[in-house]
């Protein structure tokens, strides 16, 4: 999908979007005069529907030559598209496409027979290509193997997966295994291809690390795309019985450092993409608000980045200070915002309140719990001040919630989950501590984090019974 992008909801509805996808993918068959040109976009058959009555839609993969596409003499369409379509976290293909496994079934057809290989030729030499998108090589628990299908119907010289696959932990590790050992088995080389950038679909933002890769057919890693970069990548490919190629060692994808550079990178994209150059974050002295806070002002530049300190009568002399050390040790904006007389004057007004039934001149005062005392100081924090100092500032305010908070409901609506963006809300607890570390001795190079908010106990400091030494 690299002309339309991929997770587009409702928009794959819109006719005169998909008209626009269908002219900007003409263009690209118009320019490959002497040059071969493999692209991913959307496909549209005008003149039928799929199972939900609508435009037929196709996740497909183009392959032009000489202006025009190629691979039509051997398949129902003059491109390829999707056999396998995941639904599962993310991903929602079936709501909107129409699988090659669906087309067979339609055409009374075996899958086995329609997944063929294009033939294209290159400087007078003949070559067949098998075309796959994204899921089709992760086909370990389908009963329907794409990549040795195409293989068996053809003497395939060239695999190559086109993605837009999203950035997972530890998803690349994996897919060398898997990539590997589908090259070797099939003595194919395998040429995967994956989109870089970022899509925001409103409640959440995925990052696009890129990582493209190139497998030899004996299942070796010849070539390998920084991740988070768009790259050019220009190599020769031998091919052959018996070839062997320069192997290069693969980039490591599971550890903290992959995490810094998945959050840094989408962390960047986003706050361009909205246009937000200030950001506003309230400092607590724990670790979250820490590590948000070393993560923008490694983005934005330290000049942009302002923190706010927000005591109660319940906030220690501990963390209110460990807040002030963060942000000179940053050398970020600072200030602090005291709210206790705010929230008296809140739990004054609903003490005080009569609620009134106006029908039958019944009247009944509320009674305020702790819980209510404690999340009403979370939301003056969040919605009242932070939400006041973004907008005088012109920017926007953080949300530092973790994934191990999120996953329990240990947070406040309206306070604590506020804010435009949650940059460390996939992580859990121990990640963020190890973020932490790695800002500190790998980003940094220096304790921009001072040691002692690595070692406290975390609290919320909203009652008595939240005690910090």
């Amino acid at each position: 999908m690299s002309v339309p992008g991929y997770f587009l909801g409702d928009l794959w509805e819109q006719p005169a979007f998909l008209r626009d996808c269908e002219q900007y993918g003409e263009q690209l068959v118009a320019a490959s005069n002497n040059i071969c040109i493999v692209f991913g976009n959307v496909a549209i058959d005008w003149s039928k529907k799929g199972n939900d009555g609508r435009t037929r839609k196709y996740n497909a993969v183009f392959i032009a030559q000489n202006g025009k596409l190629c691979g039509g003499e051997n398949f129902p369409y003059p491109f390829r598209i999707k056999t396998l379509q995941p639904n599962y976290r993310e991903f929602d293909d079936s709501r909107h496409f129409f699988s090659a496994k669906k087309l067979a079934q339609e055409l009374e057809q075996k899958i086995e027979d329609m997944l063929t290989p294009v033939a294209v030729s290159i400087k007078n030499q003949e070559f067949s290509l098998g075309c796959i998108l994204c899921e089709d090589g992760w086909d370990e628990d389908y009963s329907v193997k794409p990549t040795r299908i195409i293989k068996k119907n053809g003497d395939v010289d060239l695999i190559i997966n086109v993605s837009s696959s999203p950035f997972t932990l530890g998803k690349n590790n994996k897919r060398n295994r898997v990539f590997s050992q589908q090259a070797s088995s099939l003595q194919t080389p395998i040429l995967y291809v994956n989109n870089v950038g970022l899509q925001n679909i409103g409640k959440t933002v995925y990052a696009f690390d890129g990582f493209s890769t190139v497998y030899a057919a004996d299942g070796n890693i010849i070539a390998q795309c920084k991740p988070f970069e768009e790259t050019l990548l220009t190599m020769d490919i031998a091919f052959g019985d018996h070839v062997v190629m320069d192997e290069c060692q693969p980039t490591v994808d599971n550890d903290i450092s992959s995490i810094f550079s998945a959050l840094n990178y989408a962390g960047k994209k986003m706050l361009a993409n909205i246009g937000i150059s200030k950001v506003v974050i309230g400092a607590s002295g724990g670790i979250d608000s820490a590590v948000s806070a070393a993560l923008y002002c490694h983005i934005l530049g330290a000049d942009n980045v302002l923190l706010v300190n927000m005591p109660s009568r319940y906030n220690s002399a501990t963390t209110k200070d460990l807040a002030a050390r963060l942000a000179k040790n940053l050398g970020c904006l600072y200030t602090v915002a005291p709210i206790q007389d705010a929230v008296e004057l809140t739990l004054s007004q609903l003490r005080n309140c009569e609620i009134n039934n106006l029908s039958t001149n019944e009247q009944f005062q509320l009674s305020v719990p702790d819980i209510t005392a404690e999340n009403i100081q979370a939301r003056d924090r969040s919605s009242r001040i932070l939400a006041a100092f973004a907008s005088a500032l012109g920017g926007g305010f953080s949300c530092n919630a973790n994934k191990t908070e999120l996953t329990v409901g240990y947070a406040t609506l309206y306070g604590d989950l506020a804010g435009f963006l949650a940059i460390i809300a996939d992580l859990w607890k121990h990640q963020v501590y190890a973020l932490g570390h790695y800002l500190n001795e790998q980003v940094y190079c220096r304790e921009v984090i001072p040691a002692e908010i690595f070692s406290i106990v975390p609290s919320a400091e909203l009652s008595e019974h939240h005690n910090v030494d």
